[in-house]
């Protein structure tokens, strides 16, 4: 009895096996295109719902950081902005993205203007 391997379950002919294979993987394709699109537009809703809780709790952390840094000493002043600036440094010679060196830029800036407004602003002169 001679056995034809088209005729066993579970195999097909060469070319209907590559174009089923090909119309599965595209579908396949599509549906984790679907799924990633409504997983973003569900992360997106939920980010925008969060956006004003999120700025509430920026703006008081932000209050308080300065509330801090004004009723801090100039030598831990300097000392933070010498830090800050250091760390800026080594970011931008370690070739990090250009927004996260502006970011860890704004503590020296920050202490830059609380010095300058304790020593009477830069348009006055010295004795």
């Amino acid at each position: 009895m001679s056995v034809d391997t088209n005729d066993q379950p579970g195999r097909t002919k060469p070319a209907e096996s590559s174009a089923n294979s090909g119309a599965g993987s595209r579908d396949a394709m599509m549906d984790d295109v679907r799924a990633a699109v409504e997983s973003a537009r569900e992360t997106a809703a939920t980010a925008a719902g969060r956006a004003p809780e999120v700025a509430n709790a920026t703006r008081g952390a932000m209050t308080e950081a300065i509330r801090q840094m004004e009723s801090g000493s100039d030598q831990a002043l300097t000392t933070g902005a010498a830090f800050a600036l250091g760390a800026a440094m080594g970011l931008l010679v370690g070739g990090a993205p250009r927004i996260l060196i502006v970011a860890s830029l704004v503590p020296v800036a920050a202490a830059g203007m609380i010095l300058l407004d304790r020593r009477g602003g830069a348009g006055r002169p010295t004795r």
